[in-house]
C-alpha cells in the first residue's frame, strides 16, 4: 500500500469515527437536556440533594462542551489534512512530495489514534449518563 493510499484510507477512518462520535454526541446532549428537565420537576428534600444535582448538571454540561469542541476539531483537522494534500499534489520534487505525503501521513495517524481514545471516552461518558438517567427513574 503507497503512503497516497494510507492517507486515504485514514482519511475514510477520521471521517467513519467522527460520524460515529456526532451520534454519541447527539446521544449525549439527549440525555442532558433530559436530565436537565427531569431535575428541574423534582422536589429536593434537602440543600445537599439540590447541590449534588447542581453538580451533576454542570459536569453534563461540561461533558457536552468537551466533546461538541472535539467533534469540532475533526472538521478541522479534515480541511487541514486536505490543504496539506492539495500542497503535496503542486510540488513537483518527487523527494519533497514524498517527504509532505509522509509527514502527513505521520499527523493522520496520531489523529486516528485520539479519535480511538475520544471514541472509548464518549462511550463510556454516554454508559455512565445512561446509568445516571436509570437512577433518576
Amino acid at each position: 500500500m503507497t503512503t497516497s493510499d494510507t492517507i486515504k484510507s485514514r482519511i475514510y477512518e477520521i471521517k467513519k469515527q467522527r460520524s460515529h462520535l456526532k451520534i454519541r454526541l447527539n446521544v449525549i446532549k439527549n440525555i442532558r437536556r433530559n436530565t436537565y428537565s427531569q431535575t428541574f420537576e423534582q422536589d429536593f428534600f434537602s440543600d445537599e440533594e439540590a447541590q449534588n444535582w447542581q453538580r451533576v448538571l454542570e459536569n453534563l454540561d461540561d461533558i457536552d462542551a468537551n466533546f461538541s469542541d472535539y467533534v469540532a476539531h475533526l472538521d478541522i483537522e479534515l480541511k487541514k489534512i486536505s490543504k496539506g494534500l492539495r500542497t503535496a499534489a503542486k510540488v513537483v520534487d518527487d523527494e519533497g512530495r514524498a517527504a509532505l505525503e509522509n509527514y502527513i501521513n505521520e499527523d493522520i495517524s496520531i489523529t486516528v489514534k485520539n479519535l480511538k481514545k475520544a471514541r472509548k471516552e464518549f462511550d463510556e461518558a454516554v454508559e455512565i449518563m445512561k446509568q445516571l438517567k436509570d437512577m433518576e427513574s
